[in-house]
C-alpha cells in the first residue's frame, strides 16, 4: 500500500505527458505536481563540531521509469544534503544569513538523481545557529584579526630596526641622511661624521685581528693601536717585541747598574761595560759590529747611529735607548 500513492502519480504523469505531447503537440517534459516535504539537516561549518541547523523544503517529482523499491523522498533529500554540505562547509557560524542565500540560490535548480528517475530540488526555509556558538566563533575571528595585526606591525617595526641598524653603521650613508635634512648646517658635517663613526666603531661587529708575526711560526701579535699596547709599537705596554721586559718604546733589553751582560751590551748609564772573559749567557747575542773574538773580552768596535729594534724572529744584537 506505501507504494501506491507512486503507482497513481506515475500513471497520472504518464497520462499527461501523452495529452502534452501528442494533443498539444509539445515535446518538453514538465515536472509534473511535485512532491513537497520539509526537512532538517546539520550541516558542517568552516569549523568543524560547529554545525548549523538548516530547514529545507525538499521537492522532487518521478518519472515513469523510477523504480518501484525506490523511496523518492530519500533520493532527493540524499542528492539536496549532497549539494548543501559542500556550501555550509565553506562558511563560519556568523555568515548564516548569507548561507541562506546562497543555498536558495543553489538547490532551486532542479537535478536529475543518477538513473532513479527522481528529479529533485528545493528551497531553504531557515538557518539556525546557536548563539553561544556564534557568540564564541565571533570572538576567535576577532582574536585573529588582532594577531594579524600585531604580526603587521612586528614587520613594520623589524624592517624599522634594520634600516637604522645599516645606517649606522655606515657612516657615510649616516652623515649624508642627516645632511639631506639640514643642508644649511655644512660647517658641522666633520663633527658629525666623527659621531657616526664612533657609532659604527660601537655598534658595528668587531674587527678581526690580523696575525703579523713571522710566516710559519704560528706567533701573531696584538694589533698596533689596540687597548693594552704601548704607544709606537704592537706589543703589549711593559714587553718588547719578544715579550721581554723593556721600557716603552726600547728595542731590546736594558741591563741594570752594575750588572755584567752578554758580550755587546750596555748599561744604563750608557757606558760600554767591559765583557767578561767567561761564557756568555743564554740570552745574550753577540753584537752587531763584533769580530769572531767576541769571547776574549775586547769592548765592541762603536756603532754607528742606533740599532733599529730586531724585527719579530730576528737574532739582531740588542742596544738601549
Amino acid at each position: 500500500m506505501a507504494d501506491a500513492p507512486n503507482w497513481f502519480r506515475r500513471r497520472v504523469n504518464a497520462w499527461r505527458r501523452w495529452w502534452r505531447t501528442t494533443v498539444l503537440g509539445r515535446d518538453d517534459d514538465p515536472l509534473w505536481d511535485p512532491w513537497t516535504s520539509n526537512t532538517r539537516l546539520a550541516l558542517d561549518s568552516a569549523d568543524r563540531h560547529f554545525p548549523f541547523r538548516v530547514e529545507l523544503a525538499v521537492e522532487y517529482s518521478t518519472g515513469p521509469d523510477v523504480a518501484v523499491a525506490t523511496d523518492p523522498f530519500l533520493v532527493a533529500q540524499a542528492e539536496v544534503a549532497a549539494r548543501a554540505e559542500k556550501l555550509a562547509a565553506l562558511r563560519s557560524l556568523t555568515e548564516a544569513d548569507r548561507l541562506r542565500a546562497e543555498l536558495e540560490a543553489l538547490l532551486q535548480n532542479p537535478v536529475e538523481v543518477g538513473r532513479t528517475g527522481v528529479i529533485a530540488w528545493a528551497h531553504c526555509t531557515e538557518v539556525m545557529v546557536d548563539p553561544e556558538l556564534r557568540g564564541a566563533v565571533n570572538d576567535r575571528e576577532q582574536t585573529r584579526q588582532q594577531i594579524e595585526i600585531l604580526r603587521w606591525q612586528r614587520e613594520l617595526q623589524e624592517y624599522d630596526i634594520q634600516y637604522w641598524h645599516q645606517l649606522l653603521t655606515d657612516p657615510g650613508r649616516a652623515t649624508a641622511w642627516w645632511f639631506a635634512g639640514d643642508e644649511e648646517k655644512i660647517h658641522q658635517l666633520l663633527q658629525v661624521a666623527g659621531i657616526f663613526t664612533t657609532l659604527r666603531d660601537r655598534l658595528g661587529p668587531p674587527a678581526e685581528r690580523p696575525a703579523i708575526g713571522p710566516a710559519g711560526l704560528g706567533v701573531s701579535y696584538p694589533v698596533p693601536g689596540a687597548p693594552g699596547t704601548s704607544a709606537g709599537s704592537g706589543a703589549p705596554a711593559g714587553t718588547g717585541s719578544g715579550g721581554e721586559g723593556v721600557s716603552p718604546g726600547s728595542a731590546g733589553p736594558v741591563s741594570s747598574p752594575g750588572s755584567t751582560g752578554s758580550l755587546g751590551s750596555v748599561s744604563s748609564a750608557g757606558s760600554v761595560g767591559d765583557a767578561p772573559s767567561g761564557t756568555a749567557g743564554p740570552s745574550s747575542r753577540p753584537h752587531a759590529g763584533s769580530g769572531p773574538g767576541s769571547g776574549s773580552g775586547s769592548p765592541p768596535g762603536p756603532t754607528p747611529g742606533p740599532t733599529p729594534g730586531p724585527t719579530p724572529g730576528g737574532r739582531g744584537g740588542r742596544v738601549a735607548a
